[in-house]
């Protein structure tokens, strides 16, 4: 289906968001849900979906339901900015300068976008002190102040910003659940197990390709829709449509977000396991590489290259938490894994030279079985590079890549690797 808003056309427009070349909220297509509508912001128009919109803010809920004309006095760059934060096409956003940032705060906190604050205060920014004025000025930095916690310098940032602004007393509803209700025009009934929820089928479309075809074929009906997915994954998919988003995810919640089709989420959260898994100073690693090898494990087709990008970043002792744990594996699989990781490898120690001239020591438990991505993250550990700011070579003038091993390099004990930061 082409998009609507690419087709689209709008009496006395004048200048039309032409963002949908890129991946944002404009390359949604709005067609089939009812509660479209066409934003006006200054010069610039937006087809947005009210009802979106409506669960991520207060303030768009009011505002959808005042009756007033859709006009915004803002700048609709940054507008269209904080569109493509609360809408599910920019989880790997990149960041933008500090200048950039202020307005983009500063313009969410005037319209209440709650996810994209949150968001936004996930990045590290530099001027604490700055960002808690802004939330002051805006009266919302009780509702956020647990986002001012580094490490006990709360009440620092708050008179730091008291001191330049008038505050009122705090009395925000940034952080007031919305619900859906019956007077929402997009409202649809979905029956997951026993239970039944009332749901927007435009906020839900737009995170599942599942429920945007059930809603389509069934369109313009108001008839039930039917979900074989756990009750407690589809509870955490609804939050997750309002910004909320777990703290874990389990094999089962990744099982349900590939039969919901919800592609956004399901990579995010993959990332997010794998991430973990590969942490060193992540205490629950093999509980994360268990659920991550159950979820594989559930689909149609085993990928035993799936499985290695786990196992592979496990020391020994943790590979053999998770064979005991997953019986499941399938025996040419577990047997492999076995033989390569249980057959107790020497242990290698290399030396590492920095420009500076700079020499340490790095062990690799795993002996020539260790990945150099696995040594990256050991040198992680010894020094300030992260290992995605790393560039190692070998004596012969090799870089080392990450996903092969040091013995694929005939690297041995007592070896010297030169340790370069990467640009770029």
């Amino acid at each position: 289906m082409n998009s609507s808003f690419e087709n689209m056309t709008i009496k006395d427009q004048g200048k039309v968001d032409s963002s949908y070349s890129r991946d944002t909220h404009s390359a949604f297509d709005h067609s089939l849900f009812p509660e479209v509508k066409t934003l006006r912001v200054r010069s610039t128009h937006f087809l947005v979906s009210s009802s979106y919109l409506s669960l991520h803010s207060p303030f768009f809920r009011d505002f959808f339901r005042s009756g007033e004309p859709l006009e915004l006095d803002v700048d609709p760059v940054t507008f269209g900015d904080l569109l493509d934060l609360i809408y599910p096409c920019s989880k790997n956003n990149e960041s933008c300068e500090p200048a950039e940032f202020s307005d983009r705060l500063d313009l969410a906190l005037q319209l209440k976008l709650r996810y994209a604050i949150k968001r936004m205060l996930n990045e590290d920014r530099g001027d604490r002190p700055g960002i808690a004025r802004i939330f002051i000025e805006h009266n919302a930095f009780e509702s956020y102040k647990k986002h001012f916690t580094y490490p006990e310098y709360s009440q620092r940032y708050h008179d730091e910003a008291m001191k330049t602004t008038t505050v009122k007393r705090d009395d925000s509803d940034y952080l007031l659940p919305i619900i859906v209700t019956t007077d929402f025009a997009d409202a649809r009934t979905v029956c997951v197990g026993g239970s039944t929820f009332l749901v927007s089928s435009s906020a839900l479309s737009l995170h599942s390709d599942t429920l945007r075809a059930a809603f389509e074929s069934s369109y313009p009906s108001s008839g039930e829709v039917k979900l074989d997915v756990s009750e407690e994954s589809f509870i955490i998919f609804l939050n997750v449509s309002a910004g909320i988003f777990p703290k874990e995810f389990s094999s089962r919640l990744l099982d349900d977000l590939v039969k919901l089709g919800a592609t956004y989420l399901y990579d995010y959260g993959m990332d997010k396991m794998k991430n973990r898994v590969v942490d060193l100073k992540s205490e629950p690693r093999t509980e994360v590489a268990i659920e991550l090898l159950k979820h594989y494990n559930n689909q149609t087709k085993l990928d035993q290259e799936s499985f290695d990008s786990v196992t592979s970043t496990l020391s020994d002792s943790e590979m053999r938490k998770v064979l005991a744990a997953c019986s499941f594996i399938p025996g040419k699989i577990r047997s492999d894994v076995e033989e390569k990781f249980l057959k107790n490898p020497q242990p290698i120690t290399v030396t590492m030279r920095m420009l500076t001239g700079k020499l340490f020591e790095v062990t690799a438990e795993m002996g020539s079985d260790t990945t150099i991505f696995l040594l990256k993250k050991l040198v992680q550990e010894c020094e300030e590079y992260l290992w995605h700011q790393q560039r190692l070579i070998s004596r012969t003038g090799l870089s080392l890549s990450n996903e092969c091993t040091i013995g694929s390099y005939g690297i041995e004990e007592g070896a010297t690797i030169y340790l370069l930061p990467k640009l770029g």
